[in-house]
């Protein structure tokens, strides 16, 4: 018995496994798509499909589409006897995103970035390709606190000792305004969300006046307005507008 369980068994193997036997005739895409084109998802999928369909990689397969620009996610499953079906959550904005090392900036990637990220503009990030994913959820962390305040990163950068510097824009047409924020690597997030409170009661009105905000200061943080002399920075407490 165990015998012919194991005849049966290699017999098996052998039919799936032989070259021409089970092939994938057919790739669907399961879900409409708005922003990216279904005969490059479809091209991609035939590209890096290898097997039949018992042995083909799944998941080799969505590592790839999901590298592929406005591709934030991708679900690819069997459907019987001869299909692949493919199901993509699109992105709603993508980001550029370049790696430094030893000051020689590489070449730029793009970045998916999650659905419900609304951007009027492609922000750039930049930091050492080990830091990539920790760069990308500040930047979703600083869009979120700025969004309120009609502020918005167009470059946020991470350097190999962790510290943070980014450029924002702002969101208005009637008081457009852009400028630099230095924020250093201790409690990033927490600096920005103070300074996103004073910036709202005492600042709004002249974002346009501004040059650059340095935030690595333990109370406060210090401005500089256009025109002026780095020496001439003028200091703001931000306590009362957050711990």
């Amino acid at each position: 018995m165990v015998l012919l369980l194991t005849i049966t068994g290699v017999m098996l193997a052998d039919e799936i496994l032989r070259p021409g036997r089970f092939t994938i005739e057919r790739v669907t895409i399961s879900n409409l798509l708005k922003r990216v084109d279904g005969p490059i998802i479809e091209r991609t999928v035939w590209q890096n499909l290898e097997g039949n369909y018992f042995t083909v990689d799944l998941s080799k397969i969505e590592s790839h589409l999901v590298r592929l620009p406005g591709v934030y996610r991708a679900a690819v499953r069997r459907v019987w006897p001869d299909s692949l079906a493919v199901s993509i959550t699109e992105s709603d904005a993508i980001a550029r995103w370049h790696s430094f090392t030893n000051q020689a900036i590489a070449k730029p990637e793009f970045v998916n970035l999650p659905p419900g990220t609304g951007l009027s503009l492609q922000p750039l990030l930049t930091s050492d390709i080990a830091d990539r994913p920790k760069v990308i959820e500040a930047y979703l962390e600083l869009t979120r606190i700025l969004g309120p305040i009609d502020l918005e990163p167009s470059a946020v950068s991470m350097n190999s000792a962790g510290d943070f510097r980014l450029a924002v824009a702002s969101k208005t047409d009637h008081a457009p305004s852009e400028f630099e924020i230095v924020i250093g690597r201790e409690d990033p997030l927490k600096r920005v969300g103070r300074f996103a409170a004073a910036f709202d009661l005492a600042l709004r009105d002249r974002s346009s006046d501004i040059e650059r905000v340095d935030l690595r200061y333990t109370s406060g943080f210090a401005v500089l307005w256009k025109g002026m002399a780095d020496s001439s920075m003028q200091l703001a407490d931000s306590r009362p507008y957050g711990n």
